[in-house]
């Protein structure tokens, strides 16, 4: 393999879809899937020895929110691109997938070949996309000041560290603030 091939690991708790999307995408000459988990305790175990360009990652992960997982995977060092794909990818998980920094939100429906682009995107850290003027306003009706005031710093793609200095906050209760507001988000049939 050439040092151009984007390293991709798979994370979605049904077989049948690993193995459909790990064939789309070693399909593709410039994208290899070197890894796959059901969940977040066999990625966390997986991701070191895969060393993953990008994840793509399932929004519902048998009991594991996946926008949850997105959000601690990105904030690690050198964390990799995140694509999070839902059967329900609707605009209502847009806001939480650019809040947990996800590269990328796509269907599980999309067509292979958007998929693939959306890897390529992920791997070049392509500028993320701006928040839709609805989704900023659903935010404005469902966040309290607060939240208002991480989710501004987020979508900034600032660090965890660096909103918890700004905010006051300890970043035990950073993190907590923010998993708790991305839970609220996500649409109970998505997460």
């Amino acid at each position: 393999m050439s040092s151009t091939v984007i390293r991709t690991f798979i994370v979605d708790d049904h077989p049948a879809m690993r193995a459909g999307v790990a064939t789309v995408l070693d399909q593709e000459p410039d994208i290899a899937v070197v890894g796959a988990a059901t969940g977040g305790r066999q990625m966390w175990r997986a991701l070191p020895a895969a060393d993953p360009e990008v994840v793509l990652m399932d929004f519902d992960l048998d009991g594991e929110d996946g926008v949850i997982l997105c959000h601690r995977l990105k904030r690690r060092p050198g964390a990799p691109g995140v694509v999070l794909y839902s059967a329900f990818a609707d605009r209502l998980l847009i806001a939480p997938a650019m809040l947990a920094h996800a590269d990328a939100l796509l269907s599980k429906r999309a067509e292979s070949s958007v998929v693939c682009n959306a890897v390529r995107d992920a791997a070049r850290r392509s500028a993320p996309p701006v928040l839709p003027a609805d989704q900023r306003e659903r935010l404005d009706a469902t966040l309290d000041e607060q939240e208002l005031a991480l989710a501004a710093l987020l979508l900034s793609r600032r660090p965890l560290d660096h909103v918890a200095a700004v905010t006051g906050m300890a970043l035990d209760e950073a993190e907590a603030a923010v998993e708790g507001m991305l839970r609220r988000l996500v649409p109970r049939r998505a997460a």
